[in-house]
């Protein structure tokens, strides 16, 4: 994937200098998925009935680059961009056991869209993206080790081997599920869209043209299980080249432009504090964060971040987890739209994250003669309590509005991409400039 930006990074400088005009454009772009669902199937795998779950599918978000072309009627685009998916999701039921799963991806997309311009700020797009799937290891690693903790059980209390084998079973089938994913798949997209200026928004539905599962091996066998899935999304990106066209102030009238300069205020300080929601359904929390930027021109500063994210909804085999994480972020901050009242903002840098919470290694079920489940018990031991640290990546763009001089409000949108905390998030901030 890096030769893939790369060349596409190549690509957008080479374009936006040589000698095609301006109609050659590129820039970066985040996507935020807002409704995932697998197709309906139906499927039986040994004992158990398969379907496709029709709720509780997390979304994904990813952010990358873009390189487009322009006529006064249409336009091409290719995009290279990455994130993190869950995908396939399932649910397996049987007369003693019954669970759901998904597949935690990483995900890299290659897309080439084609669009119309029935008014010129309206768009209508259509085309084809290439998906690049890799298993996440946290997960694998979980499943390795949950397999092995029911092995270990079985042997340690014989008196209930039968309750211990049914969840063996389980968690041998959820591993299965897991190493079925296609490596690459396709999927068609359409959509409508809309430019102000530099910045794009977009509204997209995409559905897979081929399975992200084709196939299942589970204890010695192969059984034939297909399953497609498709989504809302939508994205915003912003043209930063070339950068007479979108970032910079017309010079034209240098008188005019120094007055108009000369009466945008300028503060080199900024403080704000915020609160978001992740956009997850398969792991929410909430945010809040402290926020300083120190600002070396009107465009350009450095912002750090001191944020906390608190959640109880996430869920691992349908037992909840709850986790504190504190955030400590180095940002290069970048502003393509500056004037008196209205000011658009895209981030990026590095976050270092600390994680403490509970996860419970696994529950205990009371059935009746015909497999209802009429009680659950949470297995909690010392491994329960986890704690992780670790840095990553971080990309955000907000806007604000100032309703006098020194106060900004507004909302932001945040991708961020670590081991131990990946989310996408959206959130109100307000701050005070000096």
């Amino acid at each position: 994937m890096k030769k893939q930006y790369g060349l596409l990074g190549m690509l957008l400088i080479g374009l936006t200098v040589s000698g095609y005009g301006q109609s050659w454009t590129g820039g970066v772009k985040g996507n935020l998925p807002i409704n995932m669902r697998p197709d309906q199937l139906s499927a039986q795998i040994d004992e158990f009935d398969v379907v496709g779950s029709r709720s509780g599918d997390a979304l994904s978000s990813g952010w990358g680059l873009f390189a487009r072309y322009d006529l006064p009627r249409w336009y091409g685009q290719l995009e290279a961009t990455q994130g993190r998916q869950h995908l396939a999701g399932l649910y397996f039921s049987s007369p003693k056991n019954s669970f759901g799963t998904t597949l935690h991806l990483k995900r890299q997309h290659i897309r080439l869209m084609g669009g119309y311009k029935p008014l010129p700020w309206l768009r209508l797009h259509a085309g084809i993206a290439g998906a690049f799937n890799q298993a996440v290891r946290s997960e694998r690693d979980w499943e390795d080790s949950n397999i092995q903790r029911l092995e270990e059980q079985i042997i340690r209390y014989p008196s209930e081997k039968e309750y211990y084998e049914i969840q063996l079973k389980a968690a041998r089938l959820h591993k299965a599920v897991g190493s079925s994913y296609q490596r690459f798949n396709a999927e068609g997209q359409a959509g409508i869209g809309t430019d102000i200026g530099g910045l794009m928004l977009d509204l997209t539905y995409a559905h897979s043209l081929s399975p992200v599962v084709n196939g299942i091996n589970y204890q010695g066998n192969r059984y034939a299980l297909q399953s497609h899935y498709g989504f809302w999304s939508v994205s915003a990106g912003y043209r930063l080249f070339p950068f007479k066209a979108f970032l910079l102030q017309p010079r034209r009238n240098k008188r005019t432009y120094d007055r108009i300069k000369k009466s945008i205020p300028y503060y080199r300080n900024e403080v704000s504090a915020g609160v978001g929601i992740t956009s997850d359904d398969y792991g929410g929390s909430w945010l809040y964060e402290n926020r300083y930027t120190r600002y070396l021109h009107r465009r350009i500063g450095f912002t750090g971040i001191v944020g906390m994210a608190r959640s109880f909804e996430d869920y691992r085999g349908f037992l909840p987890q709850a986790f504190t994480a504190f955030q400590f972020s180095a940002l290069a901050r970048f502003l393509p739209i500056y004037t008196r009242r209205h000011h658009l903002a895209l981030s990026i840098g590095g976050v270092y994250t600390t994680v403490s919470g509970i996860n419970p290694n696994g529950g205990r079920g009371t059935y009746t003669a015909d497999g209802k489940l009429i009680q659950q018990s949470i297995t909690l031991t010392p491994e329960s309590h986890e704690r992780q640290k670790s840095f990553g990546s971080v990309f955000q763009g907000d806007y604000q509005f100032l309703p006098v001089d020194r106060i900004p409000v507004g909302l932001w949108f945040r991708v961020q991409q670590s081991r131990a905390l990946e989310y996408a998030a959206i959130g109100f901030q307000t701050g005070y400039r000096f």
